[in-house]
């Protein structure tokens, strides 16, 4: 499934997510032709190689996926790996997963990754709606994500698309680095 996008303003997307319905501050989007699809196994040395590009410090350093967990979740049924490609390689990627089935409804974002020259152009949020939008579609209807403490912008993004602060996690990325679940009730968004 490919879903291509035209941004000059987020308003363009013809089909919208619950989430991108709720009210959310302005942001800045890309000015260009954006595609949204399903990764596959030929993804994964691209995937890895942003993952190192987007995470080389910072507190998810040491949390960062390689090719077997790649691997791993663009296999599984229960997951799903999103990409944005643009020229021969990938500047945006989100992993979602819906749970297994006694936790059929409880989706978790797992991670999200955007290029630092692509950042602030909305398509870490591009990600993380579709993702959400397809874990609805499978019947999720709560989710949840964990994020560094110290990461302003991407706690910020989170909050605009309706997460809500469950509770602090104390050394969650290693000592001194707490994080934060978030969660997101599908169901409170008239989704």
């Amino acid at each position: 499934m490919i879903l291509t996008i035209c941004l000059p303003d987020m308003e363009s997307i013809v089909s919208r997510s619950p989430v991108q319905r709720m009210k959310s501050a302005p942001r800045r989007t890309a000015s260009t032709q954006m595609a949204i699809r399903r990764a596959d196994a030929q993804d994964l040395n691209d995937l890895v190689a942003l993952e190192d590009v987007c995470f080389t410090d910072g507190p998810y350093r040491n949390h960062r996926f390689d090719k077997a967990n790649y691997r791993y979740h663009v296999k599984n049924p229960q997951s799903i790996v999103l990409v944005v490609p643009r020229q021969e390689r990938l500047i945006g990627t989100a992993v979602h997963t819906l749970g297994s089935k006694s936790r059929s409804q409880v989706g978790r974002v797992i991670s999200i990754a955007v290029d630092p020259n692509f950042r602030r152009r909305g398509i870490g949020r591009m990600l993380l709606d579709k993702g959400i939008g397809l874990l609805q579609q499978r019947g999720c209807r709560r989710v949840y994500l964990e994020v560094a403490t110290n990461e302003k912008s991407a706690r910020t993004l989170f909050q605009q698309a309706g997460f809500k602060r469950v509770r602090r996690l104390p050394d969650y990325y290693g000592p001194g680095l707490d994080g934060i679940r978030m969660k997101l009730d599908l169901a409170a968004v008239g989704a």
